[in-house]
């Protein structure tokens, strides 16, 4: 008998289906994956396992049989028991999902107790365990650690830690690896794996990650405007998959170098010693007893029309150096845009850096106001920064629209009703309207699928080409990163470990951690069985 059994779902918003007729099964110690574009409904089809759709989706249509309990018609406690006891879920966006008010120990602590009466010291031991077998480093002496102090990485780890809080018969994995770096996304994996061999675990996993789909599912669903229009074992549909989009899935992915760097390129961003630490307070009046070395040392330089990619494992300090870069967030040492340093810029200089240097944040979903219309959040910018008049602002809001890849009459629609594919998309036109010099891009691609992926680095390639934008190019993603970056350096423990060309970098890693990196992002293109 399946553990769960999923029969003709159909999820619809308003008058919009966007789940129609989708079937599968899952048995014990089996493990599933969804894939497909943004917006193909894979996310939707999950929360509907658990009745966890976000407001304005009706009740699911269909069947969903799970661990014997028919879902759609279940009582409340008992999907309060399906909820974290017979399926843990690990959301795509965990800055959404975890509470900010709430230190991470506690919050792990809660979905242990919703469902076990363990307390006290005890309770302390299963929460650190939990937090040590998602791959947290030192949990011990992080639980105090509020969410917005922990890198996305981290905050991931969290999420994992609290699906596995109470032994889930099934753990639905909404993009669990997302914003994890390669080394960790194979600890992550390998762990999950170890836990369906250990317990019978059951991964329903949706990932946009193909090779992570080829390396772990047992069978694969191919979605495509919410149908499954292909399933098969994964060896099977790798290697001869027989749906044309299935096969232009597989065949989509960042190819070719990024743009030639134009002569003699301008520096626009400077940074000479940059130092980010952050205070470890403890005790009843939270004095601080130490210092996080976020970012220790840290020189880098990014010219015009260049793009220098940023990488190394989840707090390591890649982000903090692109908030310190646009005096996001208080740091020491020098940093300079254009030959002016951020230091003694105040008032309305600052406001006027901000028009030419902008960033994508790396949650789409946090960085978008719920209450705002995506043109109204694309328009923002301009109306803080040009004098131009309602219809020449809409026009301009449209094209950026278009030009992103979505339909400009998205402008009339909320955050809420894209995919989390399409949100960062949108978040990627607010920057983009300012028409800017210079763009921190942090993890921008990391919620895409591999087909958008694609357009977003050959739009990220024109924008650059045709207006010498320097980017400083965030990611755990390295085939992105080899695609896009014209420099690479290497992050780790807040320090630079090693910087060259991008080829170089890759193709002939000097230090340890650089080739360990290495290793683990490109092992597919080394194994002809995986090619």
């Amino acid at each position: 008998m399946s553990l769960l059994a999923v029969d003709d779902l159909a999820v619809a918003f308003g008058s919009r289906r966007v789940v129609d007729g989708v079937s599968f099964s899952l048995d014990p110690g089996e493990t599933l994956a969804l894939v497909g574009e943004s917006g193909s409904g894979k996310s939707l089809t999950a929360l509907s396992i658990l009745r966890l759709l976000p407001a304005g989706g009706t009740n699911p249509a269909g069947r969903i049989e799970l661990d014997g309990v028919d879902v759609l018609s279940a009582a409340p406690r008992a999907l309060r028991a399906l909820r974290g006891g017979s399926a843990g879920i690990v959301f795509q966006e965990p800055m959404t999902s975890l509470n900010p008010l709430h230190r991470v120990g506690r919050q792990v602590a809660e979905a242990v107790t919703l469902h076990s009466p363990l307390g006290g010291a005890a309770l302390r031991r299963r929460v650190v365990a939990l937090l040590d077998q998602a791959g947290f480093a030192d949990a011990g002496a992080r639980l105090d650690a509020y969410p917005h102090q922990l890198s996305g990485g981290q905050r991931q780890r969290v999420m994992i830690a609290m699906a596995l809080a109470n032994d889930p018969a099934l753990l639905i994995a909404d993009e669990p690896t997302t914003a994890l770096d390669v080394t960790i996304q194979a600890q992550i994996l390998a762990t999950l794996a170890e836990l369906r061999a250990q317990r019978g675990l059951a991964l329903l996993l949706i990932t946009h990650d193909l090779s992570i789909v080829r390396r772990y599912a047992d069978r694969v669903c191919v979605m495509q405007g919410g149908r499954i229009v292909e399933a098969a074992p994964a060896a099977q549909l790798f290697a001869a998959p027989s749906h044309p989009y299935t096969r232009a899935l597989l065949a989509a992915s960042p190819k070719g170098p990024p743009a030639p760097l134009p002569p003699d390129p301008k520096p626009l961003l400077t940074a000479d010693d940059l130092r980010v630490y952050f205070p470890i307070r403890r005790g009843l009046l939270r004095r601080a007893v130490g210092h996080v070395r976020a970012v220790d040392g840290v020189s880098l330089v990014v010219r015009e029309g260049e793009t220098l990619g940023l990488v190394g494992e989840s707090g390591s300090g890649k982000s903090t150096i692109g908030y310190a870069s646009l005096a996001l967030t208080p740091s020491t040492g020098r940093v300079a845009f254009e030959g002016t340093p951020l230091a003694t810029l105040r008032g309305a200089a600052l406001r006027r850096l901000r028009a030419r240097a902008q960033i994508v944040f790396q949650d789409p979903f946090g960085s978008l106001s719920p209450r705002m219309s995506v043109g109204e959040i694309v328009a923002e910018g301009l109306r803080v920064h040009e004098r131009l008049g309602e219809r020449e602002r809409t026009a301009r809001v449209r094209a950026v629209l278009e030009e992103v890849g979505l339909p400009a009459e998205a402008a009339d629609r909320y955050p809420h009703e894209f995919s989390g594919g399409q949100r960062q998309r949108i978040a990627i036109a607010r920057a983009m309207v300012l028409k800017p010099r210079f763009v921190v891009l942090d993890e921008p691609t990391s919620a895409l699928d591999v087909s958008v992926q694609a357009q977003i680095v050959a739009l990220l390639r024109r924008l650059q080409e045709a207006h010498g934008l320097g980017y400083l190019f965030i990611s755990h993603d390295l085939r992105v990163v080899r695609a896009v970056a014209h420099r690479i350096a290497v992050l780790r423990h807040g320090r630079i470990v090693e910087e060259g060309p991008a080829e170089e970098v890759i193709a002939r890693p000097r230090h340890d951690y650089t080739r360990a990196l290495m290793a683990a992002a490109f092992a597919f293109e080394a194994d002809p069985a995986a090619a």
